[in-house]
């Protein structure tokens, strides 16, 4: 636990000392401690070390459980070393990279140590699982970034591409392409998220969708993950709605920031929006708020952006207290959950605490 309160205290330091030599000491130090840690992070690690040191290169190669993009990037890495140690090593210090380096194309000066902090207090703990994707999130947010701070579309798309090979799920970053144009029209999106807060309570209760998200992962196999939607109806996670508020405010804002051209305020809005949207959606099932992730960036970005809107240094310094109690209190909700094992105690490489039998055929090399 003092790693993570260590973790956490180079964080918080971030948006204070606003300093590039501290900065990038503190992501060394944050990829070094994620880079050691061997096996935490859920079950997902055990079948990623376990691929990594038992599969052949042919193996891996034909390995249809990894996207292209993931599986060349673990061959290169198992031609310079076989032990898992060195996958989890590297791969720590790839997230990290990427995503700090997405905040930096964002090309908001300051503001970024700012962005830098609520990413870092949303993502650092979710690195220590979710590998893939997160590599497909952190490739898409340098893709959002490119996006908007030179407004080309086409160069931007074809690095949001690249990240669909890391992990399929990159693909709902399309509509911020080509598909949605609001308008900055709070009204429209207010009357969405009823109608869709209302589908989801409605598939809750009945069966009825059940046929039809089954049917979309039937003839589409490419999106057959939608299927499992209708299954995971047990109960509903309301508290995806209480970020909704801050959302709504959020894009009330965002048509008044004038310092920021007119395609930058479509962008954020745009990510703002849907980014809620997906969050209403996983109400029934958790799996699909990873779609929010690749728009977490331009909600960051909008509320950093939001600071510089007001003139009155006691109102920016109330937002700011705000940004910093609610972060940090996501940051420690993530660290306490034990989420059905996906968050364990902290282990490194130099230490070998037990399992009591669980994973133990993967952790320990047979």
């Amino acid at each position: 636990m003092l790693f993570y309160l260590l973790c956490f205290a180079l964080i918080l330091l971030l948006p204070f000392i606003k300093n590039k030599g501290y900065t990038l000491a503190t992501l060394f130090c944050l990829a070094f401690i994620m880079g050691i840690r061997d096996m935490i992070g859920s079950k997902d690690m055990y079948y990623y070390s376990y691929f990594f040191e038992r599969f052949s290169f042919l193996d891996l190669w034909h390995f249809n459980f990894y996207e292209p993009g993931f599986k060349t990037y673990t061959i290169l890495l198992k031609c310079l070393s076989n032990q898992r140690e060195f996958f989890f090593f590297i791969t720590a210090f790839s997230l990290i990279f990427l995503q700090s380096f997405a905040v930096k194309k964002m090309n908001l000066g300051r503001l970024s140590y700012w962005i830098l902090f609520i990413v870092l207090c949303k993502f650092y703990l979710l690195d220590f699982v979710y590998l893939r994707q997160l590599m497909a999130t952190g490739l898409a947010w340098i893709a959002f970034s490119h996006y908007f701070a030179t407004g080309k579309k086409w160069e931007s798309f074809a690095l949001f591409i690249f990240a669909a090979f890391f992990h399929r799920s990159a693909l709902i970053l399309l509509p911020l392409f080509f598909i949605l144009n609001l308008k900055n029209s709070l009204k429209i999106v207010f009357w969405i998220y009823a109608a869709l807060t209302t589908v989801v309570i409605f598939q809750w209760i009945t069966p009825i969708s059940q046929k039809f998200f089954t049917g979309i992962g039937q003839y589409f196999p490419y999106l057959d993950r939608l299927k499992y939607y209708a299954f995971e109806n047990t109960e509903l996670k309301y508290l995806y709605l209480l970020e909704i508020p801050l959302i709504l405010v959020v894009l009330y804002f965002i048509p008044k920031l004038k310092n920021i051209p007119a395609l930058q305020q479509r962008i954020l809005f745009n990510a703002v929006f849907l980014y809620g949207f997906f969050s209403i959606f996983s109400m029934q099932n958790t799996t699909f708020i990873r779609f929010a992730w690749f728009y977490f960036l331009g909600l960051a970005s909008a509320i950093v952006l939001i600071l510089n809107y007001f003139n009155r240094s006691e109102i920016k310094n109330y937002i700011k207290i705000g940004i910093l109690v609610y972060y940090s209190a996501i940051f420690f909700r993530i660290l306490i959950s034990f989420d059905g094992g996906d968050f364990i105690p902290y282990k490194s490489i130099f230490n070998e605490f037990k399992r009591n039998g669980q994973f133990e055929i993967y952790e320990y090399r047979q």
